[in-house]
């Protein structure tokens, strides 16, 4: 329907509001706010699903870190390695299992937390992962050791990439919790995830026969994921090889972006935080091939001193060696089986934990051979007979990454294209001295008298920032108050932080001294708890952390001067100015989406509010309202004095009709929107309560302008609903939802259905307790009490059940509280007709004033279109059709 205002409020609120162009928000959007509003609430549910193992992240990365680092440091301690390997193992399992932990939580995020989903994609991850292994097939070189893998139509060496005649190179394959299978991450967590979650949405009402009825509801879910699960591995394994291989040229192309790439992924990363989707963002930067990745079938070979080496375990070592086989050599109780490690964070994690501070023994590499970029691999390398010895060595950082310098070349160090931390290292810069700084810069913007509140509030928060990298209290608040600050400034800063620590390694490694570039790595936050585990310990193999510091404290004084001109410049309320005494939360930038100020107020209404308002300035105000309640359909208001309420501005506002049931008492028929309205408008009552200055600001509003000709200005808009020609030609049977006695609509004791308010139908008055689903449809409404219901078919056709007339509150003779109704669905939850969707005790609905139950199609859906009644009286049993939906005769 559509909202619009008239009379005093609407010049008032006019008069207010105009230059928030706000007349856009008294009318009820349309399609387009449906869509927007499924959209917001999918990047919702992405957002909270991608949380749940990220959250883990930070504990396993401290584990993993701090392990790694007693290990690598160990010596010859055997129980300070053992230690430190107790550490470190159950935090590189999470990461290890990211993928599956990725499908789960997705799977839950989508399915209102439903554990059984969890178990589902639990199992139909098993299932992906063991089909992938089972159609895939080794090809292996003369010693035995894999070099590619052949799958379905990937036959041969068809694209180059492999050795022999294998047609993927093993890289592309990798271990998830001890499948072999194709490398795709978190994609591939996606996939299961999503189709969880749409399976179990689709069957966890299911009703099978009888005979099976064992398996009926979600204990079908599994099934149905399990055999799902074939013919959507079999296409993901058609298509995702073609997509691995492109994330690998994308990871080698951005390694070798001189710096740009990770400028463009710091400013929109944090300029995707408001909507949660930065976890979206980086997610495959972090974890796939798109951030990059390491062959461990390679040889192991690195540059130093502007010759080639081969890596080897032993100084007696005579032939070149895979990375793989090196690792293992040098870890012999912790051995892999990866052919490869995929993404920014992935790659630190393992290079820290298996290759860092290693010693091991170097050979020079025999002239002649030639470095493939394609597929990674040195043709006709072998060690030099004339060599000079093997050379002992620790590896590093620097030997083990590019530095950002071009593929092949000499200087060119370890794993090509691979520059460890590029999307991760940029954090410390701002994190730890830079939001400090800021709110530094909040507490001297503020007047001296205030210094002390704003020191407070501010200092903590900057404290956080610096000390875990948790940045909301600040960072929202730029947000809440001056969004151009966020996204104009921090942002940007953000950017140039990034590009910052991944230019300064471009050109030490430029100039001859990779060695000198920053690698650093990160959990989650980028404050110094991380700094400390991912770069400090790691100084003395070449993280180069202190560059964090060195940019940092340049950004310091940037972002105090600069953020502390902007606040003065533009009077911007930080904490301690004007009547601001607090930092913002994202709650509180998310409650303000859609908002706009009450004049002189730090309050402010949303447009759903604002309707409220307006109902309130209809029934006369607040002090001539009582009580507030609402049923699926009408606003059920308890007034002091009806001569007050305006039922035309009711009308107007979108009501369908008023009733009056007795003297102290007006009900006006909103439909579905009833309860929002109710829940708003005992919402403003209770911002009254709390802040009683507020109820002036209402009442102003209400009655600034006592001109009531003005109405004229903004004509009532009826409500005008468009209805798809699909529609309209959409037949519709509706069946009974009882057994019962069939009851004209005429003789139900509720205007709102005898005078064809809401719409057209017929009524049932129920001799059994069941309620059966009268169509085939989606649920689009289900009242908390269980005593209305409203479906809509997949073409738009919209049916309500209200069962009972003024059945809810309920108590019988002694005042005892009834609660008769227990629904067996939700809100949002598809249904089969005969489907059995909830229980009435007949015994307790004779308290209501009726136990005739309505059954209508909505005024929305009639356009265009009639009903013919198949049974007009008498007895009739669930199940039986009661009328049919049909296209209008011409």
């Amino acid at each position: 329907m559509n909202y619009s205002m008239s009379g005093n409020l609407q010049t008032s609120l006019k008069t207010y509001f105009s230059k928030l162009k706000f007349n856009s928000l008294f009318k009820k959007q349309g399609a387009g706010k449906e869509k927007k509003g499924n959209t917001k609430e999918f990047i919702a549910k992405l957002s909270k699903g991608l949380m749940l193992p990220i959250a883990m992240l930070p504990i396993a990365g401290i584990f993993l870190g701090v392990g790694s680092a007693i290990v690598t440091n160990a010596g010859g301690n055997e129980g300070l390695r053992v230690f430190g390997n107790f550490l470190q193992v159950p935090g590189n399992a999470v990461f290890g299992a990211l993928p599956l932990l990725f499908a789960i939580a997705i799977a839950i995020a989508f399915t209102g937390d439903a554990g059984p989903a969890a178990l589902a994609c639990f199992i139909g991850y098993l299932i992906f992962g063991s089909l992938q292994d089972a159609l895939s097939q080794s090809v292996t070189d003369t010693t035995g050791a894999v070099i590619g893998y052949n799958l379905l139509f990937y036959q041969g060496n068809i694209f180059g990439l492999s050795a022999g005649n294998a047609a993927l190179p093993s890289s592309l394959y990798g271990a998830v919790i001890g499948i072999n299978q194709l490398q795709s991450s978190v994609f591939g967590g996606f996939v299961v995830g999503f189709l969880v979650a749409f399976l179990y949405n689709k069957f966890k009402n299911i009703k099978l026969h009888p005979i099976i009825g064992f398996f009926n509801g979600v204990r079908f879910v599994p099934i149905v994921t399990f055999l799902a699960l074939f013919p959507v591995t079999i296409l993901f394994l058609m298509i995702w090889p073609l997509v691995g291989i492109a994330l690998t040229f994308l990871g080698q192309a951005l390694g070798q972006a001189v710096g740009i790439n990770s400028f463009i992924f710091g400013f929109i990363e944090r300029a995707l935080v408001p909507f949660g989707l930065h976890h979206a963002f980086y997610s495959p930067l972090w974890y796939t091939q798109a951030g990059g990745s390491i062959d461990l079938t390679q040889n192991a070979i690195i540059y130093q001193d502007g010759k080639a080496y081969a890596v080897l375990a032993t100084s007696t070592a005579t032939s070149l060696t895979s990375w793989r086989e090196l690792i293992n050599s040098l870890n012999p109780n912790s051995q892999i089986t990866v052919n490869s490690a995929a993404g920014d964070q992935t790659m630190w994690a393992f290079i820290n934990a298996n290759l860092l501070g290693k010693s091991v023994w170097l050979k020079e590499l025999s002239s002649g051979w030639t470095y493939s970029a394609i597929n990674g691999t040195y043709d006709n390398a072998s060690i030099a007979s004339s060599s000079n010895g093997a050379i002992q060595s620790v590896l590093t950082w620097s030997n083990l990454t590019s530095g950002q310098q071009a593929l092949g070349t000499i200087g060119a160090n370890g794993f090509k294209g691979v520059n460890v931390g590029q999307y991760l290292q940029g954090k410390y810069v701002f994190m730890i001295l830079g939001l400090p700084a800021a709110a530094a810069a909040m507490v001297m913007a503020a007047p001296k008298e205030n210094r002390k509140l704003a020191m407070s509030i501010c200092m903590s928060a900057g404290f956080t920032s610096l000390l875990t990298g948790i940045t909301e209290p600040i960072e929202y608040t730029f947000l809440f108050l001056a969004p151009w600050l966020f996204w104009g400034v921090h942002a940007s800063l953000c950017a140039l932080a990034f590009g910052l620590m991944n230019w300064i390694g471009l050109i030490v490694s430029a100039t001859g001294h990779p060695e000198l570039a920053p690698h650093i790595g990160m959990s989650f936050s980028g404050g110094m708890i991380d700094w400390i585990i991912y770069g400090a310990i790691q100084i003395q193999y070449g993280s180069n952390a202190w560059w964090s510091f060195i940019f940092g404290l340049a950004y310091a004084p940037i972002y105090f001067f600069l953020f502390y001109f902007l606040i003065k410049k533009f009077n911007i309320q930080t904490p301690g100015r004007g009547e601001n005494t607090r930092l913002f939360t994202k709650e509180d930038y998310k409650n303000k989406q859609n908002k706009v100020q009450i004049n002189g107020s730090s309050e402010s209404l949303n447009n759903d509010q604002v309707l409220a308002l307006n109902v309130v300035s209809a029934y006369g105000g607040f002090d001539n309202i009582k009580n507030v309640d609402a049923c699926i359909t009408k606003l059920r208001i308890q007034i002091k004095d009806q001569s007050v309420v305006d039922t035309a501005k009711l009308m107007q506002l979108g009501a369908r009709g008023t009733i009056k049931p007795s003297p102290q008492s007006v009900y006006a028929v909103f439909g579905a929107e009833a309860d929002i309205i109710k829940g708003n408008i005992k919402t403003l009552m209770e911002n009254i309560s709390s802040s009683p200055n507020l109820k002036s600001e209402y009442e102003k509003i209400m009655n600034n302008s006592s001109d009531t000709s003005s109405a004229s200005e903004v004509k009532p808009e009826k409500e005008v609903v468009k209805t798809d020609s699909e529609l309209s030609k959409e037949k519709v049977v509706v069946n009974s939802p009882f057994t019962g006695e069939i009851v004209s609509l005429a003789k139900v004791p509720d205007e709102t259905f005898s005078k064809n308010m809401m719409g057209v139908g017929i009524a049932v008055k129920p001799t059994t307790g069941k309620i059966y689903s009268p169509i085939d449809g989606k649920l689009s409404l289900v009242f908390d009490t269980g005593h209305a219901y409203s479906f809509e078919t997949e073409k738009g056709t919209q049916i309500l059940i209200h069962v009972g007339i003024d059945s809810i509150n309920l108590k019988d003779k002694s005042g005892k509280e009834l609660k008769p109704f227990a629904p067996n669905v939700k809100t949002g939850d598809t249904v089969k007709v005969g489907q059995e969707i909830g229980t009435v005790k007949l015994a307790d609905l004779k308290h209501a004033k009726s136990t005739i139950t309505p059954i209508i199609v909505l005024n929305e859906s009639l356009e265009g279109r009639e009903i013919k009644f198949l049974k007009k009286s008498g007895e009739i049993k669930k199940g039986m059709p009661l009328f049919e939906v049909l296209p209008k005769k011409n």
